[in-house]
């Protein structure tokens, strides 16, 4: 009886060679990350995906978070050296804006840090740009004609990213930080 194994080497993610600039984006193109040359010592295979918040284990570590738009990841984990970190693009659209009742300006990426259970922003690159349903600028007068909201800014570590309204991040807490109440248990019948 002879037993034949054949090894196949699988790759997930894009190959970004590491004396490069590269861009990776997500299956949808809603995210990208864009890397300078030498931002990695070696080729490497990075993943840009999103991911409902709902399926997002680490954001169920905080209370009173809603993100707008999915959840970000990017593998494998790594820290990139200072003058090197990548740019992390989002595209929202102005539906989910308007939806949620949010203003365009007072969105930001934050990193979620389940390690220390802490939500941490990042340095934003530029202000928000609005763009129309092709993906060009549109009249920021005129905001029916904008299909999209763009936001960058650098990371020192991949992780998982949210984009919040910044003017509600502060009410995000902890999830088991809050102490629950515990009222005294009383039957009227048995306190008799």
């Amino acid at each position: 009886n002879v037993t034949y194994y054949r090894q196949l080497d699988v790759h997930i993610g894009e190959h970004v060679k590491a004396d490069e600039k590269n861009d990776v984006y997500s299956m949808y193109g809603n995210v990208h990350v864009h890397f300078e040359a030498n931002a990695w010592e070696r080729d490497e295979d990075v993943t840009v995906r999103t991911m409902n918040p709902s399926d997002c284990y680490d954001c169920n570590l905080f209370r009173n978070m809603t993100p707008v738009g999915p959840v970000l990841e990017m593998l494998p984990s790594h820290k990139f050296p200072d003058g090197k970190e990548p740019l992390v693009t989002v595209d929202i659209s102005m539906a989910t804006l308007k939806e949620e009742g949010l203003d365009y300006r007072n969105l930001k990426i934050y990193k979620v840090d389940a390690e220390t259970k802490n939500l941490i922003p990042l340095e934003m690159e530029g202000g928000a740009v609005l763009l129309s349903s092709d993906y060009s600028s549109c009249d920021t007068l005129n905001l029916s004609s904008c299909a999209f909201v763009r936001i960058n800014a650098k990371t020192h570590t991949f992780s998982k990213f949210v984009v919040l309204d910044s003017l509600k991040a502060d009410s995000i807490v902890v999830a088991d930080s809050i102490p629950e109440i515990a009222e005294a248990f009383s039957c009227p019948q048995m306190d008799n």
